[in-house]
Order: structure tokens, then C-alpha cells, then sequence
């Protein structure tokens, strides 16, 4: 796989593992399997669109990196990221719902004070930009007419056996270990569960020019660290049963405003 040869594809699906696409890349037809610098690529088609599904790795250096490489590849239309999260006991996500992403927070970037921690805003630094506004550590994911389609094709509240709920999610390099830590960042960040690559590729997609969705099945309470309380399995199916209600319903029609919108540019600046 190299940076110079391009292959464009109309959807890119992420996961951190094989098993969160792997409901997906099941339903594919015309399926190929790549080995690339982060992981096996596989390319295949629902219907007429043509999709490529891959997976980062954990983390957010190996989120950034993936991204970043896939996107030079295959050039997609749109990104989705789908996987699992930690729900904060505080919250008003239960195991089992799906959340689907309005705003991704940063959480790790900033200043570490010994009574309080800071956003990057303290620094004065932007992390990104996007249409010339500096962003300090929180990226916007429901400005998009993709992410208007999808709140048309599921509205929020009950989709079968669970509940879709659409909010904010934080991106952290550690994830909480009791539920003290849990409750902490619920308070500080606003945001309602966690993972570990969402800020990650929400960045280099801003960078790209290139629209992102992220979708998490709630596997567990984020804190508790009984592993046999974890439901990773269903978590990852119910958010794919959500992805493909995006899909059937015809997420990315052709010959659409969708289609055309001026998105902004590889630095994160309209043109």
C-alpha cells in the first residue's frame, strides 16, 4: 500500500480492533483483504457504495497515524468510527445504548495544575482550526448534513431491544480506573462517555477536509473494571444494527447536496 497511489472509496470505516468492523466487513460483497502499515484493510461494497474498513489500533497516536495513512489512500467521502465506550455513571447512558457522537472532547491535552485541570485554552494554542475558528480541545461532529441525515433516519429514543441517544463524548490516554476518577471527568469534561481514539481521528479528519461520524455501543460503566460485567460483543453489534439503518436508509446518496458541499480544507480552513 502506498501514499501515491490513490483508490477512492465512499465510506471508510474505522474500529480500534478487528472486532468492532467486523459486522460490517460480514455483510460486504465483493470483498478484498489488504495488509497495510497499521493493519489489515478490507474493501467491498453494500449495494452500490463502495466501502473500506480498517482498523487503527488503540489509542490516539495509533488513531492519528492510521487515519491519517488511510486517508491519503483511499480518499473517502465520508469516515464513520464505530466501536465501544465507557458510559459515566453519571450520565444518562445505560450499558447497552448506543451513543451517537455530537462532540468530541480532547481530554488529555491542556495543563495539569496541582488542584485543577485545564483545556489547552490556558496554553493559548489551538489545537486545530476549523473555518478559520481555533478549537482548543473540542471538535463539533453535528454541523455536517450527514450527521442532519442520520438524526432524520434514527431519531433519538428507542431502536429495538435499546435506546440511540445522541451527545458528547471525551477522548483519554487512560482510561478510569474507579469510579471516583469516572465521576471526576463527567463533571469536568461535559461529556457523557469515553474512549481512546474519537478526538484522535475527529482531528485529522478536520485537517483532511473530510466529514466524520462516530458511533459507540455502550459496553460498560466507565470505572468499574470487572471485566466479566463488560458486554464488548453486544455493544459492537447494536452499534453496526444502528450503521446499517444509516446504510439502507441511503447515508450517502448520490447526486446530493451532500455530495457537493464546499468541506473545509486539508489545514481545517475553508478555501
Amino acid at each position: 500500500m502506498t501514499g501515491n497511489h490513490h483508490d477512492p472509496c465512499d465510506l471508510l470505516l474505522l474500529g480500534a480492533v478487528e472486532s468492532e468492523i467486523f459486522p460490517m466487513v460480514s455483510r460486504l460483497a465483493r470483498v478484498h483483504r489488504r495488509s497495510g502499515p497499521f493493519g489489515d484493510v478490507w474493501e467491498g461494497f453494500h449495494g452500490d457504495l463502495k466501502v473500506t474498513a480498517a482498523t487503527t489500533g488503540i489509542g490516539k497516536v495509533n488513531a492519528a497515524g492510521a487515519t491519517a495513512c488511510l486517508l491519503e489512500r483511499w480518499r473517502p467521502a465520508l469516515v464513520c468510527v464505530v466501536g465501544s465506550a465507557g458510559a459515566y455513571p453519571g450520565g444518562p447512558l445505560r450499558v447497552g445504548d448506543v451513543l451517537v457522537v455530537s462532540e468530541v472532547v480532547a481530554g488529555d491535552e491542556g495543563v495539569w495544575e496541582s488542584e485543577t485541570i485545564r483545556s489547552m485554552r490556558a496554553i493559548g494554542i489551538p489545537l486545530a482550526y476549523d473555518a478559520g475558528k481555533p478549537l482548543f480541545g473540542r471538535f463539533s461532529l453535528d454541523g455536517s448534513p450527514w450527521y442532519r441525515r442520520i438524526r432524520e433516519i434514527t431519531p433519538e429514543g428507542a431502536f429495538g431491544a435499546f435506546r440511540v441517544r445522541y451527545g458528547p463524548l471525551v477522548t483519554v490516554g487512560m482510561v478510569s480506573g474507579d469510579e471516583r476518577i469516572a465521576l471526576e471527568r463527567f463533571s469536568r469534561y461535559d461529556a457523557w462517555a469515553e474512549d481512546m481514539e474519537g478526538s484522535a481521528v475527529a482531528q485529522v479528519c478536520l485537517r483532511y477536509g473530510v466529514p466524520l461520524l462516530q458511533c459507540r455501543g455502550i459496553s460498560n460503566l466507565a470505572g468499574v473494571r470487572d471485566k466479566a460485567r463488560w458486554r464488548l460483543e453486544e455493544a459492537s453489534a447494536r452499534c453496526h444494527e444502528v450503521l446499517q439503518g444509516w446504510l439502507d436508509a441511503g447515508l450517502l446518496p448520490q447526486d446530493t447536496e451532500m455530495g457537493t458541499e464546499t468541506s473545509p480544507s486539508r489545514n481545517g480552513h475553508t478555501p
